[in-house]
C-alpha cells in the first residue's frame, strides 16, 4: 500500500470519527435552533409583516376609484310586417369615472392599521419569548435528567460490585444465600429503574430535537449546570413589572382598537361625507353611415359633488345608536377583565416568590443531607466490610444517598424552572429578578 492510498484512509478514517461525533449544544443555540425553524413563530412573522403592510400603505385610503368605459349598441329588425326599419347603431363611446368620498372616519380607519400593527407586534413578541421560556425549561429538564442517569448508573454500578463481592464470600462461606438473593435482587431493581428512566430521557430528548428542528437521528450533547445562585426576591419590586405583561399589554391595545372602531363607527355615521365624482366620454358617430364614424366624434366632461348628511343614527334606538353602545359595552368588559387579570397576576407572582423562597430553603436543608448521607453510607459500608453491620444495612444507606441527591436535582430544576417563568411573567431578563 503507497503513501496516497495510507492518507486516503486516515482522512477517511478521520472524516467518519468527526462526523459521528455528537454536536454540543449551549442553552443560547438551543433558543436560536427553535426560534429559526418553529412553525408558530413564522405563523407570527407573516401575520406581523401584513399588518406593517397595511400601515406601508394607509396612504392608499386616498386614492379615488377610477375606470375606464368602452361601450357599442345597436339596433336591428329580424321578422317585421310592416316596412322595414333601418338598422341603427350608437358609435363607439369610451369614458374615464372617477368618484371617492371623503368622511373624517378615514383618520380613524388609518389610527386603526397602526393598533393592529402593535397588538401583532405584541403576540409576536409574546411568542419569541414563549418559545424561549419552553426551549430553557425542556433544556434544563434534560439536563436534570441527565445527571440523575449518572447517579442512577454510578448506584447500580456500585449495587453489581457488591453483588459480585457477596457472591465471592458466599463460595467462601462468609456469606448466606440470603444476603446474596438480597444483594442480586437490588442490583436489579436499580437496573429496572435506570432503563425506564434512560427510556423517558429518551423520549424528551426526541421532542427536543424535533423542536429545534433537528433531524432525530442526530447526536445532541446539552452543556451547562442546572444549579444556580440563590436570588433574594423582593415582591413588592417585581409587582412593579406587571405592567408589562404581555396579556395587560394585549388587553389595553385591544381596548385602544376597539375605542378607535367606536369611534370611526360614529364619524362614518353620524358626520356628513362629501362625495366627488366625475367622468369624461369620447364617442363616434355610427358605424353604419357612410361618413368616417371618427369624423363626427363628440366629447363630453361631468362632475358631480355631494354631501351626505345622515339623520337617522342621530336617532336614539336606531341600528347604528344601538351598535355604538355595543362596542362601549365592549370596552367595558375588557377594562373589568384587565382588572381581573392584574389581580391574578399579581397573585401568580406573590405565589412564585414564595414557592422559590421555600425551594431555596429546601435546597439549603437538602445539600446538607447530601453530605450526611454520603458519611452515613461511607460508615456504614465500613462497618459492613469489617463485619459489623449486615448488608441490608448498606442497601439502606445507598438507597437514601441515591434519594438525598435527586432530591438535589429536582429542587435545583424547580427552582431554575420557577425563574424562568416568573421572568416571562414579568418580561424581564432573569438578571433583573
Amino acid at each position: 500500500m503507497n503513501k496516497k492510498t495510507i492518507l486516503g484512509v486516515l482522512l477517511l478514517m478521520s472524516m467518519s470519527i468527526i462526523s459521528a461525533q455528537s454536536e454540543v449544544l449551549l442553552i443560547e443555540d438551543a433558543v436560536a435552533k427553535a426560534l429559526e425553524h418553529n412553525i408558530s413563530i413564522q405563523n407570527s412573522a407573516i401575520s406581523l409583516r401584513s399588518a406593517q403592510r397595511d400601515v406601508d400603505t394607509s396612504w392608499n385610503l386616498f386614492l379615488p376609484k377610477v375606470s375606464l368605459s368602452l361601450a357599442n349598441s345597436g339596433a336591428m329588425e329580424v321578422l317585421s310586417s310592416s316596412s322595414p326599419t333601418p338598422n341603427m347603431n350608437s358609435g363607439l363611446q369610451g369614458a374615464v369615472n372617477v368618484s371617492m368620498v371623503l368622511n373624517p372616519a378615514v383618520a380613524d380607519q388609518i389610527t386603526s392599521y397602526g393598533l393592529s400593527y402593535e397588538i401583532e407586534q405584541i403576540t409576536y413578541t409574546q411568542a419569541l419569548r414563549s418559545i424561549e421560556r419552553s426551549v430553557k425549561k425542556l433544556f434544563y429538564y434534560l439536563l436534570a435528567e441527565k445527571e440523575h442517569l449518572i447517579l442512577q448508573k454510578n448506584t447500580m454500578d456500585r449495587s453489581y460490585k457488591r453483588y459480585e463481592t457477596v457472591q465471592v464470600n458466599y463460595a467462601n462461606g462468609y456469606a448466606s444465600q440470603l444476603e446474596v438473593l438480597s444483594s442480586q435482587l437490588t442490583y436489579e431493581n436499580l437496573r429496572s429503574s435506570y432503563t425506564a428512566l434512560l427510556a423517558a430521557y429518551d423520549t424528551q430528548m426526541l421532542g427536543f430535537k424535533i423542536l429545534l428542528g433537528y433531524d432525530l437521528s442526530d447526536d445532541l450533547t446539552l452543556k451547562g449546570s442546572i444549579a444556580t445562585d440563590i436570588i433574594s426576591l423582593d415582591t413588592e419590586k417585581l409587582s412593579g413589572y406587571l405592567d408589562q405583561n404581555y396579556a395587560l399589554e394585549l388587553i389595553d391595545l385591544n381596548m385602544a382598537s376597539m375605542a378607535n372602531s367606536m369611534e370611526l363607527t360614529r364619524r362614518s355615521t353620524r358626520m356628513p361625507s362629501l362625495s366627488l365624482s366625475g367622468s369624461y366620454a369620447v364617442s363616434t358617430g355610427s358605424w353604419l353611415e357612410a361618413t368616417d364614424a371618427w369624423s363626427a366624434w363628440s366629447d363630453s366632461l361631468r362632475y358631480q359633488i355631494a354631501l351626505s348628511i345622515p339623520i337617522d343614527s342621530l336617532i336614539s334606538g336606531s341600528q347604528s345608536d344601538v351598535s355604538l353602545q355595543k362596542m362601549q359595552d365592549g370596552i367595558d368588559q375588557l377594562y373589568l377583565s384587565r382588572e381581573q387579570t392584574r389581580i391574578g397576576l399579581e397573585q401568580t407572582v406573590i405565589t412564585q416568590v414564595h414557592a422559590l423562597n421555600a425551594t431555596a430553603e429546601q435546597l439549603s436543608a437538602a445539600a446538607y443531607g447530601v453530605e450526611l448521607s454520603r458519611r452515613i453510607y461511607d460508615m456504614t459500608l465500613s462497618q459492613y466490610e469489617n463485619g459489623m453491620l449486615q448488608l441490608l444495612d448498606v442497601e439502606d444507606a445507598q438507597a437514601d444517598l441515591l434519594s438525598a441527591q435527586q432530591q438535589v436535582l429536582s429542587l435545583n430544576y424547580s427552582y431554575l424552572a420557577g425563574l424562568i417563568d416568573l421572568s416571562y411573567d414579568l418580561q424581564i431578563d432573569m438578571s433583573q429578578l
